[in-house]
């Protein structure tokens, strides 16, 4: 895993991975905003010839589409954080070690 790390931060790869999963949940949010302003100016502009709405064609807003878009967008960014943190901030070590090691060499 050291190795890949490596080959990820030395030749950017790491950053573009970082910067295209970041870039995916921004395009996923501008969708599923276009797609409920689209669903809202349809519904809100449908009246009938004398004023009243068309009850038998309303659909309703389709949630399982907004929530699943919500969750691509969480996975992303939290794919897009996790490796950022694993390539960027290594991990700390303890104190008592880092003297140990030190000592000894």
């Amino acid at each position: 895993m050291q190795h890949i790390r490596e080959i990820l931060l030395t030749e950017y790869i790491g950053a573009m991975l970082v910067a295209l999963l970041a870039v995916q949940a921004i395009i996923v949010f501008i969708s599923m905003l276009a797609r409920q302003i689209t669903w809202y100016l349809s519904h809100a502009t449908n009246e009938g010839v004398f004023g009243g709405g068309h009850a038998n064609i309303y659909t309703p807003l389709a949630w399982n589409d907004v929530i699943r878009s919500l969750v691509s967008i969480a996975l992303y960014l939290l794919t897009a954080y996790l490796l950022a943190h694993w390539l960027y901030f290594p991990p700390h070590e303890e104190p008592g070690k880092v003297a140990d090691e030190q000592a000894k060499g």
